[in-house]
């Protein structure tokens, strides 16, 4: 598809280019769905046969622990929420705070060098290093869990069966946003078109991830009650 857009083949666009641009292109969808999902759940890849969710074992007198990862090496890119077990193993939400912009009084537990020991009730986020305060004063197998949004499954050179998952309804996004920036870039006479294309499937990844919840119908069937009376 790209190809015919383009008028291009193998020689002068090639495959580890278009593969390249594919994935960018994923990327770029996958920005645009974490941007709007926030109706009630989480978007996640279709090819990730884990859950987005994060685990470490608490370890006495730590505050700091890493999460770049998930077990399959697929970067978290963000967290939308952090789960402490306590030392009788209930588990609780904790709340985000941020040593750089946040008052002196939240995050005291940080910053005056005390060193505290408790339950943590807070999380400052660095990077992936997720610190905790009060510093855990206790042990607890897979005491820490991370819900996070994390990298796409890529496309590879040598695989041409991969399916993108995303909806296969914007698929269209991966062949027109390489497609655009090839006319773009070399001046074709559908520039424009393609542009034109690429906004309208754009609108649609927003408006059918901005919709979706995973339990929860997008309509509602409402009898028309008429009164016979």
């Amino acid at each position: 598809m790209i190809d015919q857009a383009c008028g291009t083949d193998s020689n002068s666009f090639p495959l580890a280019q278009k593969v390249a641009k594919v994935n960018l292109a994923l990327d770029e969808a996958f920005s645009i769905i974490f941007k709007v999902s926030k109706s009630g759940w989480q978007f996640d890849d279709g090819n990730h046969t884990s859950d987005p969710v994060l685990t470490a074992n608490i370890v006495s007198g730590t505050r700091d622990y890493d999460f770049s990862s998930d077990s399959g090496g697929n970067l978290a890119l963000d967290v939308y929420r952090v789960v402490v077990l306590d030392s009788d193993g209930v588990g609780r939400v904790i709340d985000p705070v941020s040593q750089r912009t946040d008052a002196e009084d939240n995050i005291s537990g940080f910053t005056d060098n005390q060193s505290a020991g408790g339950t943590p009730t807070k999380y400052d986020k660095f990077g992936m290093t997720i610190s905790l305060d009060p510093i855990p004063d206790y042990s607890k197998t897979s005491g820490l869990k991370l819900y996070i949004n994390r990298q796409a499954s890529y496309f590879a050179l040598t695989s041409t069966s991969k399916v993108a998952g995303i909806d296969g309804l914007c698929h269209d996004f991966l062949y027109l946003k390489p497609a655009y920036e090839w006319a773009r870039d070399h001046g074709l006479q559908n520039t424009e078109k393609l542009f034109r294309d690429l906004q309208i499937v754009t609108l649609k990844i927003e408006k059918r991830y901005a919709t979706r919840e995973k339990d929860t119908p997008t309509r509602r069937i409402i009898p028309n009650v008429e009164n016979c009376r």
